[in-house]
């Protein structure tokens, strides 16, 4: 009997989430985002972070950083609006792995599989 429920507990821990995650959060970010110079950045627990690019006629016009809350589904993807701008948005589940930091090779090594979207839609809005 034991052995049941010391089995039973084990599945349970190892196949339900049960940690979270610190992401950072800022509206019309500045970057890089979490590091010096931001404006109106936070950092908050989360199941998911977000990562939201906006671009108009090929370049960027709007960065968000988001904290998706536990229950909640990531939206990501790249939509295109009526107003002729892109908008990317891609999700990760790592501590602080929506920010982006000022060094290019940091930030292709560590966040390759979080900014891919973002660096493909904006090699194809500029041509």
């Amino acid at each position: 009997m034991h052995l049941k429920l010391l089995l039973l507990t084990y599945v349970s821990t190892v196949t339900i989430r049960t940690y979270s995650i610190e992401c950072q959060t800022c509206t019309d970010c500045k970057l890089p985002i979490g590091g010096d110079g931001t404006t109106a950045v936070g950092s908050t627990t989360c199941d998911e972070c977000r990562l939201v690019v906006t671009f108009t006629k090929g370049k960027t016009s709007k960065i968000d950083a988001d904290c998706i809350a536990p229950g909640s589904v990531c939206d990501f993807g790249i939509a295109k609006n009526s107003d002729q701008s892109t908008v990317v948005a891609a999700c990760c589940d790592t501590d602080n792995c929506n920010t982006v930091p000022a060094f290019a090779g940091k930030l292709l090594f560590t966040s390759f599989s979080l900014l891919t979207p973002i660096f493909i839609t904006a090699y194809f809005l500029k041509f």
